[in-house]
């Protein structure tokens, strides 16, 4: 900053935007005359008449016809503030001077120019912008299209597609594990028209094995999770066929707590006149070890196993160890173990396991010992310290802006960056109107390492940056 000219005395005035045009138009030194007379019963609280008349070659020359020639200064109350004004050529900047006087560019009253001027604007701004003109030659007609070549292609094509109707879900999910072993990705649209289903039901499988990626270099595409992408089938035992059955859980839960290799005997048998629609009647028997050692008490042993239909669907077993998948067989047969009817150890377990269902979760308990009792604090100490804290402190009144600027650029040449607390506590000042002046000469630091903290704009900063160190190859 150039502070030469900082103790100079110069006057602030606000004139019309019509002289304000002129004088920008205008290439001449002389754009008026003013003369400044002293006058002994004031009326506007100033002992001056300031008085402006305007060129005539400018008053004469405007695009809105004349306007007004003279005109008189209104002085306002210039105490209390500090003003400056600067100007700026390039990067240089400096003071041009401290405002001692402040005023403001009146036409004087019943001007006649003045009065036309503002009927002139009044009469233009209630034109109407859009108006109807009669054109005297015939413009080329053309009808609107009832329906585009597109559009008609696109409706043709969908009418020979037909509606798409959802499929089986494992239907669904075999196509699309085969489209994956060809390519790695694919588009949403590529996937409909791989497996002609609607895309919403295709995108609510997809959710289930697929990562849907939103970043480059495959964005907007599908691709298979890294669990069912990346390993290697071992496709054997394929061929062998397996059997898949549901057992009771109280039997798995045994099954997963044994160790022994032995935990029961299946029995297969022939039978003439099949009940089930099966010819063979199974039976299961477990370990009598297993069946006394369970936790709510002996579970039953003797088992049957139910048939199920497994016409018109494809079972495979899989198996992991580590990252190895590979299949165990393909079931050729399903069934249901159920325990034998009428056994009075499943009918014990049943009623034992209802019994503990109906129990209460919360009981009440008689103590025998008194027990210690603490009223409960009406008001904790660190409230009673804050709220007298903020009591002798009082409420903060807002101040004169440019008092609490002259505070904050004195608090800035100490240091860079505060945080708002820290400001508050500085200027004695509402949050909320100390933001509002902040936000005009500071900057609010969003990211590390000066996270929520303020600091003077770079045209306001007076912080000089670090130098580079020198590179040692140069």
């Amino acid at each position: 900053m150039d502070c030469v000219n900082a103790s100079n005395g110069v006057w602030l005035v606000k004139v019309p935007k019509y002289i304000s045009e002129q004088w920008s138009k205008s290439s001449a030194p002389d754009v008026g005359k003013l003369s400044i007379s002293k006058v002994d019963a004031p009326r506007s609280g100033s002992a001056l008449d300031i008085r402006f008349v305007l060129n005539d070659c400018l008053a004469q020359n405007s695009d809105d016809g004349p306007i007004p020639k003279e005109h008189e200064f209104l002085m306002t109350n210039n105490t209390g503030q500090k003003l400056y004004v600067c100007s700026q050529s390039g990067e240089k900047v400096g003071f041009e001077g401290r405002v001692i006087e402040r005023a403001e560019c009146r036409p004087s009253s019943g001007d006649k120019d003045y009065i036309k001027m503002k009927k002139l604007l009044v009469f233009r701004a209630n034109q109407p912008v859009r108006t109807v003109k009669q054109l005297g030659v015939i413009v080329n007609f053309f009808k609107p299209i009832a329906d585009h070549q597109n559009n008609i292609d696109f409706d043709l094509k969908k009418k020979n597609e037909g509606f798409k109707v959802r499929s089986d879900k494992g239907k669904v999910q075999e196509l699309l594990f085969e489209a994956f072993e060809k390519h790695q990705y694919y588009s949403i649209k590529d996937l409909v028209r791989v497996t002609l289903q609607p895309m919403a039901y295709l995108k609510l499988i997809l959710k289930e094995f697929c990562n849907y990626n939103i970043k480059n270099p495959h964005k907007n595409m599908w691709q298979l999770k890294p669990e069912y992408g990346q390993y290697t089938m071992d496709c054997v035992n394929a061929s062998n066929g397996v059997w898949l059955v549901k057992v009771p859980k109280y039997i798995s839960e045994q099954w997963s707590k044994s160790s022994a290799p032995d935990v029961g005997k299946l029995s297969i048998s022939k039978v003439d006149a099949p009940r089930s629609g099966s010819a063979l009647d199974i039976r299961f028997v477990l370990n009598d070890c297993l069946a006394q050692n369970s936790d709510d008490g002996p579970i039953p042993k003797e088992h049957e196993f139910l048939m199920t239909n497994n016409t018109g669907q494809k079972l495979y077993v899989c198996s992991q160890s580590g990252e190895k998948v590979g299949f165990e067989g393909r079931v050729i047969e399903r069934a249901e173990c159920r325990p034998s009817s009428g056994d009075k150890d499943y009918i014990k377990m049943k009623k034992l396991l209802v019994f503990r269902a109906n129990q209460p979760v919360r009981t009440v308990k008689q103590l025998g010992v008194i027990v210690n009792f603490f009223k409960p604090i009406a008001d904790h100490q660190n409230n009673i310290d804050f709220d007298l804290k903020k009591k002798n402190e009082g409420f903060k009144v807002r101040s004169d802006k440019g008092k609490v600027q002259e505070l904050l650029f004195e608090a800035f040449e100490k240091h860079q960056y505060y945080s708002i607390k820290d400001l508050v506590r500085v200027t004695l000042q509402p949050m909320a109107y100390l933001k509002l002046i902040l936000k005009e000469f500071c900057n609010y630091n969003i990211k590390n390492p000066h996270k929520n903290m303020w600091q003077l704009k770079p045209e306001y900063g007076q912080y000089s940056k670090k130098q580079k160190k020198p590179n040692k190859n140069q």
